[in-house]
């Protein structure tokens, strides 16, 4: 498992048809995944996060070899694509306490009803308070609300999370790979699910970080 050009040799035998591809698609994950995850681990990433990461280049290299893509070296490429999601968690995880502080910015806290509670919202604008704050209410975000918004919180674009979406309707059956105009409008909804989602999100976690301000006043 993992070893060097077997995933090409699979890729080349997937070149006939359609079917050849579903066929072998068992053996390209594992060996995709296998790559991505020596990929993560030689980035330093944690072994969770490894995992993620062959994962989600899993998905992601699946939906390009359903959309009829073949690169050339595929080995490489799936190293690359994992090399490149590992920079991308360590460059998130530094801009995590800066994007955090954004969201905290863009939550419009200061309409409160009275002076009152807009001076008890400025006495807990310490960082402390607020990552304090956001981390009680994500813990009772719903799932795709809580999804969006972490995604926001370590600085990963939005495209990233609509990438998932569409990689799971694929993984359900729900997208007709083989035409084109069909894989165009599920990634159109994709992305429109995980802008929803986010808007919906940061609106909830608004109302959410209110409660709690109000709460700690009392």
């Amino acid at each position: 498992m993992g070893q060097a050009g077997t995933l090409s040799a699979l890729i080349e035998q997937t070149l006939a048809s359609r079917n050849e591809l579903r066929a072998h698609l068992p053996a390209i994950v594992e060996e995709t995944v296998a790559i991505a995850t020596r990929a993560g681990r030689a980035k330093k990433l944690s072994t969770h996060d490894a995992e993620d990461v062959a994962q989600n280049t899993a998905h992601r290299f699946v939906v390009l070899l359903e959309s009829g893509e073949r690169p050339e070296a595929p080995d490489a490429f799936v190293w690359r694509m994992a090399t490149n999601a590992a920079v991308d968690i360590h460059r998130a995880r530094k801009r995590r306490s800066e994007g955090r502080e954004r969201l905290m910015q863009s939550v419009d806290v200061l309409h409160a009803s009275t002076q009152d509670a807009e001076a008890d919202w400025l006495a807990l604008e310490r960082q402390t308070a607020a990552q304090r704050h956001v981390r009680a209410a994500l813990a009772r975000a719903p799932e795709n609300y809580r999804v969006a918004l972490e995604h926001h919180l370590d600085g990963m674009p939005v495209e990233i999370l609509a990438d998932s979406y569409y990689a799971a309707m694929v993984a359900d059956g729900d997208v007709d790979t083989e035409v084109p105009a069909g894989v165009q409008r599920a990634k159109k909804r994709a992305r429109n699910r995980a802008d929803q989602h986010l808007k919906r999100g940061k609106a909830w976690l608004q109302a959410e970080l209110q409660a709690l301000i109000q709460e700690d006043a009392l």
